[in-house]
């Protein structure tokens, strides 16, 4: 008694190709078209983040300067003498041991609690994706 063994069988389709599939690229004038279209908008949400960032800037300036330099003129002559730049006033603040406590207070207080709303939220981030309880689908 022989037996014979058939192949399993494949739903019918079309052959994968022998050569690799070449995707047609959009054309250069219609993505030129669309970079300058949205050059702009680009150009309003570059100068927006420079402005917001122009306060943060003069302040890190103005901290590298002595504090004479600060009362004489603004941040923005620090170009001019960049020989003036210290960090004098980041050394006192650190031999401050008062300040160097409140750093760490600060530390050991946002360390653990940005820690555990991140868990905590995660967790139920993962409740919300794969458990089915009732009221999940309500809209």
């Amino acid at each position: 008694m022989t037996t014979t063994i058939e192949p399993p069988r494949t739903e019918p389709g079309p052959e994968p190709p022998d050569e690799p599939v070449v995707v047609p690229r959009e054309p250069v004038a219609r993505r030129f078209g669309r970079a300058a279209s949205h050059g702009p908008l680009n150009l309003l949400l570059l100068v927006i983040a420079l402005l917001w960032l122009l306060p943060v800037f003069g302040l890190l300036a103005a901290s590298l300067r002595p504090e004479v330099a600060n009362t004489q003129s603004g941040w923005w002559t620090i170009f001019d003498r960049l020989s003036s730049v210290t960090f004098d006033n980041y050394r006192s603040i650190l031999d401050n041991n008062l300040i160097v406590h409140s750093f760490w207070n600060t530390v050991l207080i946002t360390l653990p609690a940005t820690l555990l709303v991140v868990g905590v939220a995660s967790l139920a981030a993962y409740a919300f994706a794969w458990i089915d309880f009732p009221g999940r689908d309500w809209t």
